[in-house]
């Protein structure tokens, strides 16, 4: 393992130490895509993994309350309108500083249209696969070129260096469906992790880097 993989693995594990699971009995019901209709939603093409169809955020409810939610992975699925009983358990991403940077940048604009969901999506995807935080190189790539989805996806992927860590997103995880991101309630929000703020800043800084070396190539 050289340097960077041994920098980026240990800001990676800094916030990886904060995830705990909350046991309990649970129930998640997600209703649509995000937006008007629940139309926010867009196709994508992306590879490795390789998943070609429609990406965006989803509204429902999690134990009654309101929420919206990205998909946290590719390859397991859920289905609109079935209510999960006892099914899922409450933790923090491993990747929690990247994932809480993308929000402070980007979730404000990420339900505004069916772009912006579908490249918030995307930029979640590219956080969770690859540790290049870039969409259009490395291990998890779109397959398109010149949309406009993945151009303003990749734009905030570059902008992660600029935000901080506030520990603000929650995991719903299931050992048989989909996990899905989302923002913990405020009253449920831890105050910022020295460690993770150093830790985001390493790899957006390490990502940038590698970027300037593929151009030199």
């Amino acid at each position: 393992m050289n340097a960077r993989k041994r920098l980026l693995s240990a800001a990676l594990a800094s916030a990886a130490c904060a995830g705990v699971a909350s046991a309990g009995a649970h129930t998640l019901d997600l209703t649509s895509f995000v937006g008007p209709g629940g139309t926010y939603y867009q196709t994508v093409d992306v590879t490795t993994p390789p998943y070609s169809g429609v990406a965006g955020g989803f509204v429902g409810t999690f134990d009654g309350a309101a929420i919206q939610v990205f998909c946290y992975e590719i390859d397991q699925h859920f289905n609109f309108g079935v209510t999960y009983d006892n099914d899922y358990t409450l933790g923090t991403p491993s990747n929690e500083s990247l994932l809480s940077a993308l929000y402070q940048e980007a979730y404000g604009a990420a339900t505004a249209s069916a772009m912006n969901s579908a490249a918030f999506q995307l930029a979640v995807w590219e956080i969770l696969y690859d540790d290049d935080l870039s969409l259009f190189s490395g291990s998890f790539h779109t397959n398109r070129t010149g949309n406009a989805t993945d151009a303003l996806a990749e734009t905030w992927l570059e902008g992660l260096g600029g935000f901080a860590d506030k520990g603000d997103i929650i995991l719903y995880t299931s050992g048989e469906h989909q996990d899905f991101i989302g923002r913990r309630p405020s009253s449920d929000v831890p105050e910022p992790r020295p460690v993770a703020l150093i830790g985001i800043g390493l790899v957006a800084m390490l990502a940038s880097a590698r970027r300037r070396e593929a151009v030199r190539r």
